[in-house]
């Protein structure tokens, strides 16, 4: 439910969702592959939800450690898919159904 609602909100922001639950090798999944047209970038899209509103913002669950694995995750398809282009990690957040936050460009960037 929460990456239909980050998939909304991207498509008004002017992305194009390319895929959803993208498996990357065995253990890493990419929740959300768009390419951002207004920047001209792919964008890979950790999606991150709570269900009800909590004293903790769901934000402070992406850890370095969930940071490195996104960019794992990222830097692999890019190689598997042989994309060339630049590329960036966002992260939405998702509380009782609404966006409460959109970070952009939360990695490295190639």
């Amino acid at each position: 439910m929460g990456e239909d609602a980050a998939a909304l909100f991207l498509r008004a922001c002017s992305y194009d969702i390319l895929a959803s639950n993208v498996r990357v090798g065995r253990r890493d999944e990419i929740d959300i592959i768009a390419f951002d047209r207004a920047e001209h970038v792919m964008v890979f899209v950790e999606v991150k939800t709570r269900a009800a509103a909590t004293l903790f913002h769901p934000s402070v669950n992406v850890t370095q450690k969930k940071r490195s694995r996104m960019q794992k995750a990222a830097r692999r398809w890019v190689a598997e898919q042989g994309y060339e282009g630049y590329w960036r990690m966002d992260i939405v957040c998702i509380v009782a159904g609404r966006i409460v936050g959109h970070y952009v460009n939360v990695g490295a960037w190639t």
